[in-house]
């Protein structure tokens, strides 16, 4: 009697596995960089030459910024975060007082280099970055002891000079279960930081951001929320989610949006027309129509 062959190709598979993971756990992690020269070489980056301030600053400094958060996550090596803590506070140190007080990296508006401004998605997206710091902190115990204050003290600034600030500047727009953020229409001159400075000539101001900035925003306040419980945050987030899933619409074979659908209920002026490309078409309309809102948009 011919005898059976005891083969599982599912035992064998789950042994190799296990033996890979085992491999893993033992091997130790080794990076090219080390966190001085990490944090040496961003703080020095050659880019900050010619965008020393505003919004390119913005952009340019947060290349990279994650990876403070990461190495630790990947090392459990704590000079990582000593390392990000060092960037963070030079990033902070780069921000100037608005004449309302409130803080940003204030410099070259991005339209027109003649006016002086701090940009909401320049602080969004900086400010994400270093909350994530914020949060691996508070949510690991054996951090908190060195790390607490300087992760709460980034959580004020975040709520502060970001929530806050944005609000208090009307460039919030709540509309029910929506909402979104507008552009703000106050300038500085490069000179004098203390005095706002109207333009009534740039189209753009009170017109919303396009969505890639509403995201980073939303990101900032899940954050926020995600360490304080606050539902504040998470429903601003949301409101901002549920305004982008309003403005899909269903094609034959494609899902496309508007990505600067308008966020609140406005007069445009000037025959300026917004164009979002998405994919292989786009949708644009003059802003010279009148009464768009989310309510009647979605």
């Amino acid at each position: 009697m011919q005898k059976k062959k005891l083969f599982n190709p599912i035992i064998y598979l789950a042994i190799a596995m296990f033996l890979i993971s085992t491999a893993c756990v033992h091997k130790v992690i080794k990076l090219e960089i080390t966190p001085e020269e990490l944090s040496e070489k961003m703080i020095n980056n050659p880019a900050f030459i010619e965008n020393a301030n505003g919004e390119n600053f913005c952009w340019h400094a947060r290349v990279g910024l994650d990876q403070f958060v990461e190495n630790y996550k990947l090392t459990k090596n704590t000079k990582w975060l000593d390392a990000g803590v060092r960037y963070f506070d030079f990033l902070i140190g780069k921000m100037a007082a608005d004449p309302d007080g409130y803080k940003g990296w204030i410099g070259v508006y991005g339209y027109d280099d003649n006016y002086w401004q701090d940009a909401l998605v320049g602080d969004a997206i900086l400010i994400e970055g270093i909350l994530d710091f914020s949060v691996l902190v508070l949510e690991d115990n054996a951090l908190k002891g060195k790390y607490v204050d300087k992760a709460k003290n980034y959580i004020e600034i975040a709520k502060r000079d970001f929530v806050e600030k944005w609000d208090k500047r009307g460039c919030w727009i709540d509309d029910g279960p929506y909402g979104g953020y507008i552009e703000y229409g106050k300038f500085l001159n490069k000179d004098n930081l203390k005095k706002w400075i109207e333009a009534p000539e740039e189209l753009r101001t009170g017109i919303s951001h396009p969505f890639n900035k509403q995201f980073d925003a939303a990101r900032v306040c899940l954050r926020i929320y995600r360490i304080t419980g606050d539902k504040f945050y998470r429903d601003r987030a949301e409101k901002i989610c549920n305004l982008f899933n309003g403005k899909i619409g269903e094609g034959i074979f494609l899902i496309t949006w508007n990505g600067r659908d308008p966020a609140k209920k406005a007069t445009y002026k000037g025959a300026y027309k917004i164009r979002w490309t998405i994919g292989t078409g786009y949708r644009e309309f003059p802003l010279n129509l009148v009464h768009f809102s989310i309510v009647n948009s979605v």
